[in-house]
């Protein structure tokens, strides 16, 4: 039985399969730190952002929230292309439900990417930048990055470990 299992999933492993889409997992923290290509604010605000991409369609779907600002929010963007440590234009704007006193809030959309506007963002070249009335030329930004994912090699071998540790519990001698 096992060796059935374990012909199976290295044959499920080793099967070519049609080109598909990969989505992209990205994340970003944002704080004051970053602001300004990385000379600061002293903002003690704080946030973060997760997106995906789809590399087939082109696809963006983000979601950030941020809170604790010093200032009053007054706009947001994500910026590029940019090293860490540079400044860019705006590469798409953003909208957020603000709370009452406009010190935190909570966005996320959907929207469909340039190619080269994708290339940029999946190579870890955007950000996004909380402007407020205090600090207009953005009081936190979190550079966006890659999310790593886990080797495929890895969990197959752990999963061909748990069928093995599985199969000695399951049949040893009584």
């Amino acid at each position: 039985m096992f060796r059935t299992l374990a012909s199976l999933a290295l044959f499920a492993l080793l099967t070519p399969v049609g080109a598909s889409a990969i989505t992209i997992n990205l994340a970003g923290v944002l704080d004051g730190s970053q602001a300004n290509a990385g000379a600061g604010t002293g903002s003690t605000g704080t946030g973060s952002v997760s997106i995906t991409l789809d590399d087939q369609t082109l696809e963006m779907t983000w979601s950030a929230s941020f809170s604790g600002l010093v200032g009053t929010y007054t706009v947001a963007h994500f910026h590029g292309p940019a090293l860490p440590n540079q400044n860019a234009g705006v590469a798409l704007g953003v909208s957020f439900t603000l709370s009452p006193d406009l010190h935190s809030g909570t966005g996320g959309g959907t929207v469909t990417l340039s190619a080269s506007q994708a290339a940029d963002l999946a190579a870890g070249l955007w950000y996004l930048n909380v402007h407020s009335s205090v600090n207009g030329g953005g009081e936190i930004r979190g550079n966006i990055s890659v999310v790593p994912e886990p080797g495929t090699a890895m969990l197959f071998g752990a999963g061909l470990i748990g069928i093995a540790s599985l199969r000695r519990r399951s049949y040893a001698p009584r």
